[in-house]
C-alpha cells in the first residue's frame, strides 16, 4: 500500500510513551523504536541496529538517553 512520505504521523498518545522504556511501533510498514531522552523528549529511531541488523527495542536504554 502506497503511503505519503514527508508528512506528520501520529504514532502514539504521550501517555504511552513512559520515560526509561523502549516502544516498538510499525509505521508505514516500517519498524521504528521510540524513548525519551534525559530531557523527557520524545525520540523516534528506525529500530534497526546498522551494525548488527537486530532491533533495537532489544536492547537496554542506558540511564543517560543514549
Amino acid at each position: 500500500m502506497p503511503f505519503l512520505r514527508n508528512c506528520w504521523y501520529g504514532a502514539m498518545w504521550e501517555d504511552d510513551l513512559p520515560a526509561g522504556e523502549l516502544i516498538a511501533r510499525t509505521l508505514l510498514d516500517e519498524p521504528f523504536v521510540f524513548y525519551r531522552n534525559p530531557d523527557g523528549e520524545a525520540v523516534a529511531l528506525s529500530d534497526i541496529c546498522p551494525h548488527r541488523f537486530v532491533p533495537l527495542h532489544r536492547g537496554t536504554l542506558l540511564p543517560q538517553g543514549g
